[in-house]
């Protein structure tokens, strides 16, 4: 259902854009959550620390992605839908 509104309107809404951001802090909050299921299970504190340097490597290139594909998305993003620009070449009007 979801899918044919981003179809009609051709931008993300309001929650599709809740559902984007929800599912990212998910992901960090998870990774965090890690990171204190290995202090809570008694690792060893060298375990932890490969665990935190890996995780924090990992998020960062996540972040990157995020990053770059949100500015690929906006370049190659069609223009905002003009409806004055619309009504005029219905009208046969010109600049």
């Amino acid at each position: 259902m979801h899918h044919i509104y981003f179809k009609r309107v051709g931008r993300r809404t309001f929650w599709s854009q809740a559902h984007i951001w929800l599912g990212r802090a998910g992901i960090t909050l998870g990774i965090i959550n890690g990171g204190l299921g290995l202090e809570l299970a008694e690792n060893t504190r060298k375990g932890e620390i490969a665990y935190g340097v890996i995780a924090g490597v990992i998020w960062l290139v996540y972040v990157a992605v995020i990053i770059f594909g949100e500015i690929k998305r906006k370049k190659s993003a069609p223009p905002p839908y003009d409806k004055d620009m619309q009504t005029d070449q219905m009208s046969g009007a010109s600049d």
